[in-house]
């Protein structure tokens, strides 16, 4: 799966988005018009996130989808899926390798522990392969 990027502020997101903690000021490390592969998918406070790689040798992160125009709705074979909770305030689904199902391991890239980034650019490889 890939996506363009067509906005990187805040100024861009839904009202939902915004009422989930964003706000018009935020800014993404994104640059428009590029095209980012999505490792992974989640629904964090009612609002559909891409979970990209922004520059070379960077962590993954979390931008949410508005941001992003999808030119390639490819899915990896091997994708998994979570359903987590029902609370619209917290993280509710999860899609993507198997791992980023896992909540130790989805909560270990957002804290970039050295394992779970080392596992993610185990499993990028993959996913690149895949979408050519």
């Amino acid at each position: 799966m890939k996506a363009k990027c067509i906005a990187n502020s805040g100024e861009k997101l839904s009202k939902t988005a915004l009422d989930g903690g964003y706000t018009t000021y935020t800014q993404f490390h994104l640059k428009i018009g590029d095209v980012y592969t999505i490792y992974g998918v989640n629904v964090w406070r009612q609002t559909i996130n891409y979970l990209t790689l922004n520059e070379t040798g960077s962590a993954p992160i979390w931008s949410p989808a508005g941001l992003f125009q999808i030119v390639d709705n490819r899915v990896p074979p091997n994708w998994y899926f979570v359903y987590l909770i029902t609370d619209p305030l917290i993280l509710n689904g999860v899609w993507g390798y198997k791992e980023l199902t896992d909540h130790a391991h989805f909560d270990g890239l957002l804290g970039e522990d050295k394992a779970a980034v080392a596992l993610f650019f185990e499993r990028k490889k993959e996913i690149d392969k895949f979408n050519g």
